[in-house]
């Protein structure tokens, strides 16, 4: 600046090659300016970028006229545009406005230089500084107010001007208006004028590039902070493209996905998974410079690790929100730093604001028993639980809201990748159990009790027998075990329906419970089976007042829908004595019941060690009588039945026999027991197998021969089976016997006991095509009434009425009476039980058409009786031995399906 004022105040002129010398040094300056320019910084849709042709401004009003001044800026500006291959528009666009900045400049100058503006003194150099600022000013505005309008963009958004650049310019000016001056005041002083401005240059360029990366380094800072801090995906995307626009200066910012093709003159930075994040339109003169390229690549890989953080944590708020436990983050003190929906309903919260950043401990109670539960304690000591037990209860301030939560819960500490590290926080997983916990009370509940009753079953009793009986036995005390049994049940089901019998079953159990303390028990076992214990029961005359009130009580009638049901109970008793075990007591009070059933029901047995061997003898004989079921350990046994009139033999009996280590059994021992024991179907199965495979054999082997048909008892457990029918049909196809040469004898009191009931198996049976036959006739209540309801081929006579023929006038009257009837209803007749002459002749004159008995033919094992139907058939008479005088005088008959 000295040596400018200098300059002014020893002015020599220049000679015209000196001053042509300097306008052609202006002009190549300018061209240069404008062919070399430097983009700096990118802002909000506009760009600040060195031209260095402010320093040129000053000099070229001093030196040029307007019209040079014109020109030299409208050429300048057209080859710069040309040597960066500008588009057109945009080349056009750059002449105007350097065009029209340079006009207002020139303007400027000349109203402030007024009459020295063709002189050179300080006057005009300070109009030549003001005028070269001038067109700086004008020059930005024009290009911010283009930018505006293309981008529709608010105007005062880009016309604002950094302070910075503001010193720039005027610095410039100055700079520009010195080097005129010298260029002007000297020979040859263009030359350390341009030698001023190339050193000018370098330096304004180096402070503005410096402060240009610190810039855009201040700037990718925090556009990476905003993109680190955002939290959905789309958010993410749309922040970045944003990002790259604004820090490269860019019209556009796109993430091109795999195989999209990158435009022209755009910079890309790759992304994991094969995307690209793209810029297009770049502002401000130039090409992209490597640093562009750099903080594009920052860009991108800020973005995709973003990205990924934000898909993992939307995954795993996914996986949260959409579990039903209720999962809580905790920090090192127990404060919420999460949680998830559920864990809001859980703690009837609005939102996560009322709970996150609030200690755990304040929101909730937590007790395991009786310990109250710190989750901060529990995370400084690292404790760790998987599916513990809790009670939770929900706070308000200090005060502990009504209500109780059962909830399962598991605790784990944080405590990073660093072994042995101190918890950094912890993560509570709650899970409401309440209706579980109700629903397993529940189910345990059904498990141990009756349904239908409300007592306990039988597993519940022996576990508090069990108990019972370590008491006992500690403490020197006797329980006292009742076994209850309704007599005859069945015909109250029968009788009135099975909801009358339900409920009679329940006022039953009400009574017993009513004759217990605190301490005792009462239990259905099954049916109409019950069992009661009375604990502490020291004197024998009290046990048998109360066992006495008891029955008295339960047979009082029963007042059900309207009837007076009256109902007896056999009941066993079994007192605990040292040394006993529960199996012991239950066994003791079960063989008292059933010596009271046997002894007629509807009384009172007290165990003894007589009853409980019985029962050992029982059961042990069950055990074998299966036995010998499965191993084919029995064997049958065949009666012939005789025609009267010809004295042929038409069919035969099969009748079971058991010998037990070569001890024949008698059928009276073992069919009552395979009766209760249920083993009597299975029984009955074998019987029907084995007669009708036999049978057939016989048939087929002599085919000569009028067939032998084959008679088996049906037991009344037997006839109630489901789809007996289609069984019994299965065994004929299988052992290949015709159905007409199979008789199925069924006892009149099992036909009768539920006749709407048994009336459509013996309706299917006949439909078979098997023969169905009624055995001891006579037996059974109302048997004529009912016989002509009955689907039946053949009556057999019960032998008690035939023991009487020719000495028991009202025998005789008996069966001349029911062989009357059968034959009007076309009923055959087959009278059992003939052991006398005397019998044999009335049948024969009464006109009975079949006869079976000891005095025809003894029971006989398959191959006797086959010796026995071939002397027949050669009409050899057969041997008619008699049974010992005992037997013939007391035959014993069991009145029993497949024994007799």
């Amino acid at each position: 600046m000295v040596l400018s004022l200098a300059a002014i105040t020893w002015l020599e002129p220049i000679s015209a090659t000196e001053k042509l010398t300097a306008v052609v040094g202006i002009i190549a300056l300018q061209v240069l300016a404008h062919a070399v320019p430097t983009r700096l910084k990118a802002l909000s849709g506009s760009v600040e970028s060195l031209y260095f042709d402010d320093l040129l401004f000053p000099a070229a009003l001093l030196i040029l006229t307007p019209t040079s001044w014109a020109g030299t800026a409208l050429f300048s500006s057209v080859v710069g545009s040309l040597i960066l291959r500008r588009a057109p528009e945009k080349a056009v666009f750059n002449a105007g406005q350097y065009l029209l900045a340079s006009m207002g400049g020139y303007v400027v100058y000349r109203l402030l230089a007024g009459s020295s503006a063709d002189t050179l003194d300080l006057r005009s150099a300070g109009a030549a500084c003001v005028g070269g600022f001038v067109v700086s000013v004008i020059s930005r505005t024009a290009v911010t107010s283009m930018i505006a309008f293309v981008t529709q963009q608010s105007w005062t958004s880009h016309i604002k001007i950094p302070r910075s650049l503001i010193f720039a310019w005027l610095s410039g000016a100055i700079v520009g208006t010195n080097g005129a001056v010298i260029a002007l005041s000297f020979n040859w002083g263009i030359l350390p004028v341009i030698l001023l401005v190339g050193v000018v240059q370098r330096a304004i360029s180096a402070q503005w590039h410096e402060e240009s990366a610190r810039t855009q380094a201040e700037r990718l800072q925090q556009h990476t902070s905003i993109l680190r801090t955002t939290a959905h995906h789309t958010d993410v995307e749309r922040s970045l493209t944003t990002s790259a626009a604004e820090l490269l200066g860019a019209r556009e910012a796109t993430i091109l996905r795999p195989g999209g093709t990158v435009p022209e003159n755009a910079l890309a930075a790759p992304m994991p998974g094969g995307r690209l994040l793209v810029v297009t339109g770049r502002l401000g003169p130039g090409s992209w410079s490597q640093q562009e390229r750099e903080i594009l690549t920052t860009l991108a890989g800020v973005g995709d690790d973003t990205l990924r953080s934000v898909d993992l944590l939307a995954r795993l708020r996914n996986i949260t929100d959409s579990q039903t436990e209720s999962v809580f983050s905790l920090d090192a003190d127990g404060v919420v730093t999460f949680a998830n929906p559920a864990a809001l309903r859980m703690l009837r919260a609005r939102d996560s604001t009322e709970v996150v950043g609030r200690a755990l401990n304040d929101l909730v109670r937590l007790r395991r028993g009786n310990k109250r539960l710190d989750v901060a304690e529990m995370t400084r000591r690292g404790e760790r639980v998987h599916d513990g037990d809790a009670a939770l209860y929900l706070t308000r301030g200090r005060q502990v809201q009504p209500g109780r939560l059962e909830v399962s819960y598991s605790f784990n500490p944080l405590t990073g990748d660093s072994e042995g590290a101190e918890p950094t926080g912890s993560v509570l997983v709650l899970r409401d159990v309440s209706e579980r916990r109700a629903f397993q009370e529940a189910m345990t509940y059904r498990a141990m009790h009756d349904e239908m009753t409300g007592l306990p079953n039988r597993r519940l009793l022996v576990e508090r027998l069990e108990t019972a009986m370590a008491s006992a036995e500690a403490n020197s005390l006797r329980h006292v075990v009742i076994f209850v049994d309704l007599d005859r049940f069945k015909l109250v089901n029968d009788s009135y329906g099975h909801l009358v019998g339900d409920q009679l079953l329940i006022q039953l159990s009400d009574r017993m419970q009513e004759h217990l303390s605190a301490a005792d028990s009462a239990a259905r076992l099954s049916g109409d089976e019950f069992v009661m214990l009375l604990e502490d029961c020291p004197d024998d005359a009290e046990v048998s007042r109360i066992v006495e009130t008891i029955a008295a009580s339960l047979r009082l009638p029963y007042l059900i829908d309207g009837h007076a049901i009256s109902i007896t109970v056999s009941l066993g008793v079994a007192i605990t004595r040292p040394g006993q075990t529960r199996e012991d007591i239950m066994v003791a009070a079960d063989a008292a019941a059933y010596a009271a059933k046997s002894a007629g029901r509807n009384c009172i047995r007290y165990s003894t060690p007589e009853l409980v061997a019985a029962a050992g003898v029982r059961l042990e004989t069950e055990s074998h009588l299966r036995t010998a079921i499965e191993t084919n350990g029995l064997r049958l046994d065949y009666q012939p039945i005789i025609d009267t009139k010809t004295q042929t033999m038409v069919g035969a009996e099969a009748l079971v026999r058991w010998s037990r280590d070569g001890i024949p059994q008698h059928p009276a021992h073992f069919i009552p027991l395979a009766e209760d024991s249920g083993l009597i179907v299975y029984l009955g199965r074998w019987v029907l197998e084995e007669a009708c495979q036999t049978t057939h054999r016989w048939n087929t082997t002599h085919p000569e021969r009028e067939p032998v048909i084959v008679s088996v008892n049906l037991s009344a457990l037997q006839l109630t089976q489901p789809h007996l029918a289609d069984e019994i049909d299965t065994v004929l196809n299988r052992t290949g016997l015709p159905a007409w040469q199979l008789t199925l004898e069924i006892t009149e009191t099992a036909v009768l006991s539920d006749l709407d009931a048994n009336l459509p198996t013996l309706l299917e049976l006949r439909n078979l095509g098997v023969r169905v036959s009624v055995d001891d006739f006579g037996t059974g209540y109302s048997s004529l009434a009912y016989l002509r309801r009955l689907p039946v081929d053949t009556v057999k006579l019960d032998a008690a009425f035939i023991a009487g023929l020719g000495s028991d006038p009202i025998d005789t009257q008996i069966v001349a009476a029911v062989l009357r009837l059968c034959k009007a209803l076309g009923r055959n007749v087959v009278a059992e039980g003939v052991e006398t002459e005397v019998q044999r002749r009335f049948l024969a004159w009464m006109g009975c058409p079949l006869m079976q008995g000891f005095l025809l033919a003894l029971p006989m094992d398959a191959e006797s009786f086959e010796d026995y139907w071939d002397r027949m058939y050669d009409q050899q008479p057969p041997p008619r031995s008699l049974p010992e005088p005992e037997a013939t005088a007391t035959p014993r008959r069991v009145r029993h399906p497949s024994t007799s």
